[in-house]
């Protein structure tokens, strides 16, 4: 692996570990989403807890975490797509 795919993985990977609706619900509703709901830090969870709004703020924002370092990686490893779906899988 070039040097340039193992820092989209580890950027992707470090992206994808943001806990979204965590951050949502401390900005938004001063709570700690882990508390209330299921106790998960997901969109579905968010919904739940949240609404509307912030669940689709969280969605959002969850699909641009795995979305940006791909589009980015398709973009610096033109010819080949596996770098791509590496990144995106390391998103997740």
């Amino acid at each position: 692996m070039s040097p340039k795919l193992i820092l989209l993985v580890i950027a992707a990977y470090l992206s994808g570990s943001i806990p979204t609706a965590y951050i949502v619900g401390r900005l938004k509703a001063g709570i700690d989403i882990t508390q209330h709901g299921s106790g998960n830090v997901g969109g579905t969870n968010a919904l739940r807890v949240l609404g509307l709004g912030p669940a689709l703020l969280v969605a959002m924002i969850d699909i641009s975490k795995a979305l940006l370092p791909t589009l980015l990686a398709k973009k610096l490893f033109v010819v080949e797509i596996w770098p791509a779906l590496v990144v995106a899988l390391a998103a997740i």
